[in-house]
């Protein structure tokens, strides 16, 4: 690695957590690499609309029947104006008033967005309703333990996703400890070179949505697989 580092530049810093990496000869370079240009500004966001969850929870919401589901969004951005396309509704409550003027500049009739203060929505002091086909993604500028422990009391949701639920492990154990089971989405998010996790908690997987077919833009495809034939 220190070959590699005087190779390039003497300006190039390895983050020291070497999480990503430690396994494998690969991901050492993967790391290795993306660093290297992120440092040096290549990675540019692109401007199309897209969520900041990791990209195997994305495909998780893709590959899932959610056109007659309502989204309860806590903190808006491109994930409200991209799963509006993928719920019936979008209810969106922000705390920044930036983010809410640009939301609300898109005027997409499936999304409702309010502007709240960080204490209303600590407390859960909004309205919306919930049903058997309600899912609410947590990823807002606030205290997400106090905010989810309020959603669990007063307003039980079947399916609750944290966005960077691997820093926190404190709301992770409070919903544990309500009978959610998680599913972690460990993946990199789009314009970042580090892995992190967008966590699904669900209470009762009888109530979770169907599946449909999806499938990555990326994959690969095996046309007439012998494994796979109906015998």
């Amino acid at each position: 690695m220190d070959y590699y580092k005087k190779f390039l530049s003497s300006d190039f810093t390895i983050p020291e957590d070497r999480s990503l990496y430690s396994t494998t000869d690969y991901w050492m370079m993967v790391s290795f690499l993306l660093n290297y240009y992120d440092n040096k500004n290549f990675f540019k966001k692109s401007k199309t609309m897209f969520p900041n969850l990791t990209y195997p929870f994305i495909s998780w919401v893709n590959s899932h029947e959610f056109s007659s589901w309502d989204l309860i969004e806590f903190g808006s951005g491109d994930s409200t104006l991209y799963f509006a396309s993928c719920f019936k509704q979008v209810y969106s409550f922000e705390t920044s008033k930036k983010y809410y003027d640009i939301i609300r500049s898109n005027n997409i009739k499936n999304v409702n967005i309010e502007l709240v203060s960080t204490n209303k929505l600590e407390q859960l002091e909004v309205n919306f309703e919930v049903s058997d086909n309600t899912i609410a993604i947590v990823d807002s500028a606030c205290n997400r333990f106090k905010l989810i422990k309020n959603l669990i009391l007063n307003k039980p949701i079947n399916i609750i996703v944290l966005d960077n639920s691997d820093n926190y492990k404190n709301t992770c154990s409070l919903l544990n400890s309500y009978d959610y089971k998680e599913i972690p989405f460990w993946g990199l998010k789009q314009g970042e070179h580090f892995e992190s996790c967008t966590s699904v908690f669900i209470r009762d997987f009888k109530k979770h949505p169907n599946s449909k077919l999806y499938r990555s833009c990326d994959h690969r495809i095996i046309p007439n697989n012998l494994w796979d034939r109906n015998v």
